[in-house]
């Protein structure tokens, strides 16, 4: 099977952001945060890392589902909404930062998501065609691409793919797609106990 996998950075990383703080003050540079403009001065100092070894905390137990998916050989894109870049994929290099729209207003959201192209490019990804869709996003990032205030609806761009959602129970009647297992969760440790479970049923 093709399946994409969708979740959203944490504010767990490995480095921490602030263990660059003095090299950074070395250069006059403050902890990266949602600053992208200034991505090149950040990489001459600091060291990258794939998105996929960067991220951790609730990331993880997303990860271990991708892990679990390619072992029973399906053939998985996995894709990371950030605060920082937008949707970026699991090998793209980037840099500890401290940037996250779980912080942000939702008017913010939605300004930071259309700077980033967010909506766009999962739209361009969902061109590919896959026969399973799951996403689990907080809602602060579930609103960069689906979003009944601006009409953003990333699940009218699926084309008969199957998807499974985990969100926020009270989000579920937002949702209007046909060929979709909702997964509603309370709070993050609901989200990460309910993500390794349906991974153990994955067989």
């Amino acid at each position: 099977m093709k399946i994409l996998v969708v979740t959203n950075c944490t504010k767990t990383k490995n480095p921490r952001p602030e263990e660059n703080k003095a090299v950074l003050e070395q250069h006059g540079l403050d902890i990266p945060r949602c600053d992208l403009e200034r991505e090149q001065e950040y990489r001459r100092i600091l060291s990258t890392k794939p998105a996929r070894e960067l991220f951790g905390g609730s990331f993880t137990f997303v990860k271990d589902l991708v892990n679990h998916l390619r072992r029973l050989k399906n053939d998985v894109d996995f894709y990371v909404i950030s605060g920082r870049y937008g949707l970026i994929n699991e090998n793209d290099e980037v840099i500890p930062y401290d940037c996250a729209l779980s912080e942000m207003t939702d008017a913010e959201v939605r300004a930071r998501s259309a700077k980033l192209r967010i909506f766009e490019n999962i739209v361009d990804i969902l061109t590919k065609g896959y026969d399973e869709v799951i996403v689990a996003l907080s809602r602060k990032y579930l609103l960069t691409i689906f979003d009944p205030v601006t009409g953003k609806d990333f699940t009218e761009h699926l084309k008969g793919s199957k998807l499974t959602i985990f969100a926020a129970k009270s989000l579920q009647s937002l949702f209007k797609y046909e060929q979709m297992n909702f997964i509603g969760v309370v709070g993050i440790g609901d989200r990460n106990s309910k993500i390794a479970a349906f991974a153990a049923s994955r067989t």
